[in-house]
C-alpha cells in the first residue's frame, strides 16, 4: 500500500505536468492564430485566459496563470482571478504565490505542497501543486491535485488488494480445518 502511494503520488505529478504542458500547447496555438489573424496580444491572452479558466479534469482540478507580480491571470474561482494573490496564503499565514514565483524564477519548475480550499468548499485541503516558468511570456503556469484524493485512490486499492488476499486465503486449508489468519500493524484481523 505504502508503495502504490508513492506510485500513485508519482502519477499525479507526472499528470500535472502534462497539464500544464497542454495548456502550454494550447497557449502557443491561440497566440499563432491570434498573429494570423491581426489581434493583439493582450486580446489573444484575455481570450485565451478566459478559456483556460474553465479547463478541468480529474475532480475538478484546475489550471491557474499567474504573471511576475503575482496576479492571477486566470483562475476558476472568480475571488482570485484577475486579482493580486496577497488574500492566497496557506494555513500557517504564508503567501502561497510568492514561493511559487520565486521557485519557478529560480528553478524553471518545481512543486509545493499546502493547505488549500477547494473552489467548492471552505475547508482547507492538503494540496500538491506543479508550476512551470515561461519567461518568454512572463507567466507562471501551474496545476494541482488535493491529497485527499490520492488518500481515497490508495484506500480503494488497499481494499482490493484486501479482498484479493481473502479471497486467495480462503483457498488454503491446513489440514481438514485448519485456516490461516492475518493481522495488521493494530492487531487487528483482516
Amino acid at each position: 500500500v505504502e508503495e502504490y502511494q508513492t506510485q500513485a503520488l508519482k502519477a499525479h505529478q507526472q499528470q500535472l505536468k502534462v497539464a500544464v504542458s497542454l495548456t502550454e500547447a494550447y497557449l502557443r496555438t491561440q497566440f499563432r492564430e491570434a498573429q494570423t489573424v491581426g489581434m493583439s496580444n493582450a486580446q489573444a491572452r484575455l481570450k485565451a485566459f478566459e478559456a483556460i479558466r474553465e479547463f478541468t479534469y480529474n475532480n475538478n482540478d484546475y489550471i491557474w496563470i499567474a504573471d511576475y507580480n503575482g496576479v492571477l491571470l486566470s483562475h476558476p474561482d472568480s475571488r482570485f482571478h484577475g486579482k493580486p494573490s496577497v488574500n492566497m496564503i496557506d494555513t500557517d499565514g504564508q503567501p502561497i504565490l510568492s514561493k511559487v514565483i520565486q521557485q519557478a524564477q529560480l528553478n524553471g519548475e518545481g512543486f509545493l505542497q499546502y493547505k488549500w480550499n477547494r473552489p467548492s468548499q471552505s475547508l482547507p485541503q492538503e494540496k500538491v501543486s506543479y508550476f512551470k516558468n515561461y519567461p518568454e511570456w512572463g507567466l507562471i503556469i501551474g496545476s494541482g491535485v488535493y491529497l485527499d484524493d490520492l488518500a481515497h485512490e490508495v484506500e480503494n486499492r488497499k481494499k482490493r488488494a484486501l479482498t484479493e488476499l481473502r479471497n486467495a486465503l480462503q483457498q488454503i486449508k491446513v489440514a481438514k480445518t485448519g485456516y490461516l489468519f492475518i493481522f495488521d500493524s493494530n492487531s487487528n484481523i483482516l
